[in-house]
């Protein structure tokens, strides 16, 4: 079984996030299920609130292009870090957001896009199974 450091070495091999293979996301056990299964102790509303902001980030993308967003997206991190400090996501999760948010930021404005729509298809990913595996 793929443990998320694993996957966090695989994102940080990669040339740019569109290159992490989407199959290998959203299959059986696959990266999303891994770190949704990883990271039990994060919280439902936590997780929604960083999708939610990714999702934002991704309509003003496709609206204004990436220097209209270049700011927001650079702001996640902090706000992850501060999220993290106060222990509302665990240091995995932080990792592996972190790890993503440096492949998105490569490239031409072209190549971004592409990256970032790769981040919000894992992060949606996450969220389905994290819904999923959702201990009730």
């Amino acid at each position: 079984m793929i443990e998320i450091s694993d996957i966090i070495k695989k994102i940080d091999s990669l040339q740019n996030l569109s290159e992490l293979d989407e199959k290998k996301i959203v299959e059986e056990n696959g990266y999303a299920e891994t770190v949704a299964k990883g990271n039990k102790n994060l919280k439902t509303t936590q997780l929604r609130r960083i999708f939610g902001k990714v999702k934002t980030i991704e309509r003003n993308l496709n609206e204004h292009g990436w220097d209209a967003v270049r700011s927001d997206f650079y702001m996640l991190r902090p706000e992850l870090a501060y999220a993290k400090a106060r222990k509302l996501i665990p240091e995995q999760f932080f990792r592996l957001v972190d790890a993503c948010m440096k492949q998105v930021d490569k490239g031409d404005n072209k190549q971004k896009r592409s990256n970032y729509a790769r981040f919000v298809r894992f992060l949606e990913a996450i969220v389905a199974y994290h819904k999923y595996h959702e201990v009730k």
